[in-house]
């Protein structure tokens, strides 16, 4: 807790409220990995093969989770075709962060009222309660009103994953990898490096996402909210660590907007729009996402060094608007580009993005100055 009086409020509000199944199966799971791990290891020769069933596992879990019950079915950054769906709901119930449906249900909550009571990992409340606390603790929407996500209530793949949520943790949370592990040549390892050791580990790291990612990092397009970009969250959390973009921009299917961004989420979305598996990948426009980033940039400035501000206020206004210039002409000419593949076009795409650069660096310049 941040100081007394959160921590009094959490007492008060939940301390007659805890969830024993939650508690006992998220404080006993680490400690039951280890222990199996170490009787693994005492028990059998360790086969390194192991290693890529974990990760197998933990690739296709996690990206269940953040491709499919986040970009797709809470925020519907774009659409997926039933193969895809299917993949999604098997994989995200053997990540065991609930059904779909309620996780998408508490996430819209959570961008909805964002650093408030009703957020269901209200950051406010401090690491440990948004990192996992929160869970520990009975549903607060245990009589949830699905009309209120009328878009998945009527989705029969989603309803049908909720309907037998549990049968598929146990089948492809535990099972799959048990069987998987006794083809390998150990039933136990199977069970310990796709099963229980890999929940674990994916737990921790999309928990992340709730709480790291609210108290780590810059704030780059907005400070509406607590929410910040992290290059380090995002290599562990597939890519949802730029979660300050995420929070001004929930509607892109991207988290990492630049093309060097750590975001493995987004490049999974892109190969399956190239197989045909996506469509109607959402993207914001840029020159929307440049006007917020500077936005930004001049804020922090008139806070910094408001003297220094007054003094190039009018100059960094006009190098503002020239730069969203540049960035929406840049974006027509692509357009024009794609449509007549004309090399005059390419020139000049080239041409504007070298005077974008330009402009960039002028801007940069004149930040710099007053540091």
């Amino acid at each position: 807790m941040k100081n007394s009086r959160d921590q009094n409020l959490f007492i008060d509000r939940y301390a007659a409220e805890l969830d024993w199944v939650n508690v006992l199966f998220l404080f006993g799971t680490p400690f039951l990995s280890i222990a199996l791990l170490f009787t693994y290891l005492q028990l059998e020769t360790f086969n390194p093969h192991f290693i890529w069933l974990f990760l197998s596992f933990y690739f296709v879990t996690g990206i269940s989770i953040t491709g499919g019950y986040h970009r797709l079915y809470s925020h519907r950054t774009y659409k997926a075709s039933k193969p895809l769906e299917l993949f999604y709901l098997l994989f995200g119930a053997a990540a065991l962060q609930n059904s779909v449906l309620f996780w998408a249900d508490d996430h819209r909550r959570h961008h909805l009222y964002v650093d408030t009571e009703k957020d269901p990992y209200n950051a406010r409340r401090g690491l440990w309660f948004s990192h996992m606390a929160w869970i520990l603790y009975k549903d607060s929407y245990k009589e949830r009103d699905i009309a209120t996500i009328p878009d998945l209530a009527k989705n029969p793949f989603v309803m049908w994953q909720h309907k037998y949520y549990w049968l598929l943790v146990v089948l492809m949370g535990f099972g799959l990898p048990t069987l998987v592990g006794y083809f390998m040549g150990s039933t136990l390892g199977g069970f310990i490096f796709g099963g229980i050791l890999r929940i674990v580990v994916v737990h921790h790291l999309v928990f992340l996402i709730n709480s790291l990612a609210h108290y780590w990092g810059s704030q780059t397009y907005s400070d509406d909210n607590t929410a910040r970009d992290s290059s380090l969250i995002a290599l562990l959390t597939y890519g949802e660590g730029y979660h300050n973009f995420h929070h001004a921009f929930e509607a892109d299917y991207r988290n990492g907007v630049g093309w060097f961004n750590w975001d493995p989420t987004k490049w999974f979305i892109l190969i399956m729009s190239k197989l045909g598996m996506a469509t109607d990948l959402r993207r914001i426009n840029e020159s929307v996402i440049l006007r917020a980033r500077l936005a930004m940039e001049k804020k922090r400035l008139k806070a910094a060094s408001p003297d220094f501000f007054a003094t190039v206020a009018e100059s960094l206004d006009r190098l503002q608007i020239r730069l969203i210039e540049i960035r929406q002409r840049i974006n027509t000419l692509k357009v024009e580009y794609k449509n007549f593949k004309d090399n005059q076009l390419r020139i000049e795409i080239r041409n504007a993005k070298r005077e974008f650069r330009l402009a960039l660096a002028q801007w940069r310049s004149t930040i710099a100055m007053a540091y």
